[in-house]
């Protein structure tokens, strides 16, 4: 006779539970423990105990993914808000930085304006108006004369 495992069982027996393998002996189901086997009506078992106690296990099993699932979804919301936080302080920080390059930027702008501004005198743009004028008034051949 040949036996095969089919699963565990949770068997209440004389108000405590056990743990048994449940096996098909080929004539009908039967269960071992602690690797004896059981012969005779109390060894036997019917396939609808077997089957509700793995009805009772998926079930059980059910719940667990369910409880893992939401507590998932409840991890997956904290990062979310804690990288959005994250995200608002990053964008705020970018924002000012930008702000500190235009200043810079203007504040360069108006450093090169004063001194190129500061680095003529007056008597360089009054050798400039002269020598234009001068320059005019060779071309035209209208010189001085002497």
């Amino acid at each position: 006779m040949r036996w095969s495992c089919l699963g565990k069982l949770v068997c209440l027996d004389n108000r405590r539970e056990h743990l048994r393998d449940v096996w098909d002996t080929g004539a009908g189901l039967g269960w071992r423990r602690y690797g004896k086997r059981c012969r005779g009506k109390r060894g036997q078992l019917h396939r609808d105990d077997i089957k509700m106690d793995i009805g009772t296990q998926i079930l059980d099993l059910k719940e667990d993914i369910l409880s893992l699932r939401n507590d998932a979804r409840a991890d997956i919301k904290t990062l979310r808000e804690e990288l959005t936080g994250e995200l608002a302080k990053l964008s705020n920080k970018q924002a000012e930085a930008t702000r500190q390059m235009e200043d810079l930027g203007n504040t360069l702008s108006d450093m090169i304006d004063s001194r190129r501004i500061g680095a003529q005198p007056a008597a360089y743009d009054q050798e400039m108006q002269d020598s234009k004028k001068n320059s005019r008034t060779s071309k035209t051949g209208a010189g001085d004369v002497i």
